[in-house]
């Protein structure tokens, strides 16, 4: 049962691009870079959420960044990215 796993593993991974004209094989997950595109950082004493290249917040959470740890303070005051897959877990960690 493994060797058919393997052959249709290498079978659909392998062959079937190049048959439809495919150069090389599909890059992994992992080889695909993940753009940062939401930057979270203090906005007016809580928390902002901006997308790439804006001065104004697509959101801004109900929590006032002087309650949170200094480590958590410094992070906000400067500011850091994130992608659109993490963005949901920056959320639940300040407000859960």
């Amino acid at each position: 049962m493994k060797k058919y796993i393997l052959a249709a593993t290498v079978c659909a991974t392998l062959i079937i691009p190049a048959a439809l004209g495919f150069s090389s094989p599909p890059r992994s997950v992992d080889a695909i870079a993940v753009r940062e595109i939401y930057t979270v950082k203090e906005y007016r004493g809580k928390i902002g959420i901006f997308e790439a290249g804006k001065e104004e917040p697509s959101a801004v959470l109900d929590v006032f960044v002087f309650t949170l740890p200094e480590r958590d303070r410094k992070m906000l005051k400067d500011g850091f990215s994130v992608s659109e897959e993490e963005i949901f877990g920056v959320i639940e960690d300040y407000t859960v």
